[in-house]
């Protein structure tokens, strides 16, 4: 019975440890989400349809009839040198509800941003479900003009279209 015992209490641990280590794989492009689908190619970006305080208070609505939606975010600097600083041994990670994201594997594309050079994750999703989302990033910039750990929540909620009312 002892010895019972024991080896059940290993194999628990062994499967507790396994789980610390092992959290589940990470998305890819292609990847899905409930229906949704993770992809590189999308036309609007969520920050044309929200502004920053919309997303970070969650009052941000996405018409279902956005059928593929960016949810990038990136960084910006005065030059590229400084951009390429920044981003040279910068951390980055990101979740879509919950569900970690292999950025690396969506790649970023470098942007002019007003009198700034930006780069920018290209991450989006397509066949967006209704109801709530949530997009985290989680990032520190070690040579950065603005050094540190830094986040970026898009909250949001993709609705239904009302019907068109007749007069």
């Amino acid at each position: 019975m002892k010895k019972l015992v024991c080896t059940t209490c290993l194999v628990l641990m062994a499967g507790l440890l396994t789980s610390c280590v092992f959290p589940g794989p990470t998305l890819k492009p292609g990847d899905r989400i409930g229906e949704m689908r993770l992809t590189t190619e999308y036309d609007m970006n969520i920050n044309y349809l929200c502004g920053f305080d919309e997303l970070d208070a969650g009052t941000c609505q996405i018409p279902a009839a956005v059928s593929i939606l960016g949810v990038s975010t990136g960084w910006s600097e005065d030059t590229p040198e400084e951009l390429d600083a920044a981003f040279k041994d910068s951390v980055w990670t990101m979740t879509v509800d919950g569900r970690k994201i292999d950025l690396p594997s969506f790649g970023t594309f470098d942007l002019d941003w007003g009198e700034q050079k930006a780069r920018v994750w290209d991450v989006g999703l397509s066949n967006l479900t209704l109801g709530e989302h949530t997009v985290r990033y989680e990032f520190h910039l070690e040579n950065a003009v603005e050094r540190g750990n830094h986040t970026v929540v898009y909250q949001f909620t993709v609705v239904a279209a009302s019907p068109t009312q007749s007069p």
